[in-house]
């Protein structure tokens, strides 16, 4: 689901591009079986195996190296800070 939400935001326009980022260490979620890194290439193989190398939806390790995960804002800070040139915006979706 979450790719194909990715292209849709593509196809429909909304964004020129799309990145998926995978959080940190979720230390209030201690079910989570696989570590940032697994979930980072695991991002990868799914977009790597789905889109076509100049479609515009990316992964993005910008938690990788946090203690844990980055609550939303500070994350938005922290694109921000690192890509002034754009404008990013939040997409929120649901595992229910």
């Amino acid at each position: 689901a979450h790719l194909k939400c990715a292209a849709e935001i593509i196809h429909c326009g909304a964004a020129e591009e799309v990145w998926l980022v995978p959080c940190g260490e979720r230390p209030d979620k201690p079910t989570l079986r696989r570590s940032v890194l697994d979930r980072l290439l695991m991002c990868h193989l799914a977009v790597n195996t789905t889109f076509g190398s100049s479609f515009p939806v990316m992964v993005s390790d910008i938690e990788l190296h946090e203690p844990k995960a980055l609550p939303t804002w500070h994350l938005m800070q922290k694109i921000k800070a690192a890509r002034p040139e754009l404008e990013p915006v939040f997409v929120i979706g649901s595992d229910l």
